[in-house]
């Protein structure tokens, strides 16, 4: 999956699994898998799913995961 930024409600995550976080200064990576695509997303004339790759925050302070 190539980078797209600005479509993060484009994303569906009902069948997502998330990976081990990995905080690195102030960047915050998230391996994904089983995600699709909404109406809308760039990536969605390819097709809607399921794709794989990795979300990437920058400028993260702290990160708190809650299950």
């Amino acid at each position: 999956m190539r980078e797209i930024r600005g479509f993060f409600d484009k994303l569906y995550f009902t069948e997502s699994v998330l990976g081990h976080a990995c905080f690195e200064q102030e960047r915050l990576r998230v391996p994904v898998s089983r995600i699709f695509l909404l109406a809308g997303h760039p990536l969605a004339n390819e097709g809607y799913g399921p794709y794989e790759g990795e979300f990437v925050f920058d400028g993260v302070a702290d990160s708190r995961r809650t299950i």
